[in-house]
C-alpha cells in the first residue's frame, strides 16, 4: 500500500520558544533562570513564561501530532500484517514444494539403493564361485606334479638300459609326448589362474565401489527421510547460517545418477565377464584332465606293448641260449 505524501507541519514548539507578545506584558527570552535575574520584582514573575494562548495552541499542537502519529501507526500495522499473511503464504507454498521435492527425492534414493543392493549381491555371488573356481584350479596344477614325477621316473629308469636295449622305442616316444603334454597344462592353467585372479581383484573394486555407493545412499535417504518427517511445531529447528550455499562438492543430479549407473554398468560388465571365464575355466580343466588321460593310456598301451616284446625276445633268447648249451 502506497502512503500519500503529506508536507510537514511546522512544529509551533518552535514559534513558542522564541517567544511571543501578550495581552498584558512582552515577554522575550532571557538567559536561563538562575544565571540572571531581573531587578524588577514583576518582571520576575512574567520570566520566561507563556501566553494562555500558546499553551492552548501547544496542547492542540501535541494532540493533532498524537492523532497523525497514530493514524500513522494504524497503516504500517495494516502493512505488517499484509506483509506477513504475503510471507506466511509463500513461505507455506514454498515448503510444500519442498516437501514433495524431498518426498520424491527419498523415493529415487531408495530405488537406486536398492538397485545397488541387488548389484552386491549379484557380484558377492559371483565373487564366490570364483573363489571355488581358481581353488579348482590351483588343485589341478598341483595334481599335474604326479604324473610329471611318474613319468621323469619312467624316463630316467629306461636311461639305465645297457647297450643295444637302449633304443628310442614308442614308448619312450609317448612317455617324452607325456611330459610335453603335462608341462603345456601346467602353463595353461597358470596362465589362466593369473587371469582368474586378475579378474578376482577386478570382481572386489566393483563390489568396494558398489558397497561405497550404497553407504552415501543409505546416509542420504536417512537424512532426506529426516528432512520430509519435519514440522514446522517441532521446538528443535534452528536456522543455519550458510546451508543453502552451493559447495563446490556438491554434485548435479545428472551427474549423480550418471556415477550411480556407471558403477552398475562396469559391476555388470565385470561380472559377466567373469561369469565367462569361469566357463572358460571350466572347459580349460576338462580338455587338459582329457589330454592327459589320453596320452596316459597311449603311454600305458605302448608300455605294455615294449613289455610283451621284450618278454618274448627274452624267450627267443632263452631257447636259442638252451640250444647252444646243448649243442656244446
Amino acid at each position: 500500500m502506497e502512503r500519500r505524501y503529506e508536507p510537514p507541519m511546522e512544529d509551533e514548539r518552535e514559534v513558542l520558544g522564541k517567544g511571543t507578545v501578550s495581552l498584558s506584558t512582552a515577554t522575550v527570552p532571557q538567559p536561563l533562570l538562575g544565571s540572571y535575574l531581573p531587578v524588577n520584582p514583576v518582571q520576575r514573575y512574567t520570566f520566561k513564561k507563556w501566553a494562555p494562548d500558546d499553551w492552548n495552541r501547544n496542547i492542540e499542537t501535541k494532540r493533532f501530532q498524537s492523532n497523525r502519529d497514530r493514524d500513522a501507526s494504524r497503516v504500517l500495522r495494516s502493512e505488517a500484517k499484509e506483509l506477513i499473511a504475503s510471507s506466511t503464504t509463500k513461505s507455506n507454498r514454498t515448503q510444500t514444494e519442498v516437501t514433495e521435492r524431498l518426498g520424491e527425492r527419498v523415493q529415487s534414493i531408495s530405488y537406486w539403493k536398492f538397485e545397488l543392493e541387488r548389484g552386491i549381491q549379484d557380484m558377492t555371488s559371483e565373487i564366490d564361485l570364483m573363489v571355488d573356481e581358481i581353488r579348482r584350479v590351483e588343485n589341478a596344477i598341483q595334481a599335474t606334479e604326479s604324473p610329471m614325477l611318474i613319468a621323469r621316473d619312467c624316463l630316467a629308469n629306461r636311461q639305465r638300459r645297457i647297450d643295444s636295449d637302449l633304443v628310442q622305442d614308442d614308448a619312450e616316444k609317448a612317455l617324452l609326448k607325456e611330459l610335453e603334454i603335462i608341462t603345456d597344462v601346467r602353463d595353461t592353467l597358470k596362465r589362466t589362474l593369473e587371469n582368474a585372479r586378475d579378474q578376482q581383484s577386478t570382481n572386489r573394486d566393483c563390489k568396494h565401489q558398489l558397497e561405497m555407493d550404497w553407504s552415501d545412499k543409505f546416509s542420504a535417504n536417512h537424512l532426506d527421510s529426516k528432512s520430509v518427517s519435519l514440522k514446522n511445531s517441532r521446538g528443535n529447528i534452528v536456522y543455519k547460517a550458510g546451508s543453502a550455499i552451493y559447495k563446490e562438492v556438491e554434485s548435479h543430479p545428472e551427474n549423480w545418477l550418471e556415477f550411480s549407473q556407471a558403477n552398475l554398468r562396469r559391476s555388470e560388465q565385470e561380472r559377466e565377464a567373469s561369469m565367462r571365464l569361469r566357463g572358460s575355466m571350466a572347459a580349460t580343466l576338462s580338455r587338459t584332465s582329457q589330454d592327459m588321460r589320453e596320452q596316459a593310456d597311449r603311454v600305458e598301451g605302448a608300455l605294455n606293448r615294449r613289455v610283451a616284446e621284450t618278454e618274448e625276445a627274452a624267450r627267443h633268447l632263452e631257447t636259442e641260449l638252451k640250444e647252444i648249451d646243448r649243442g656244446g
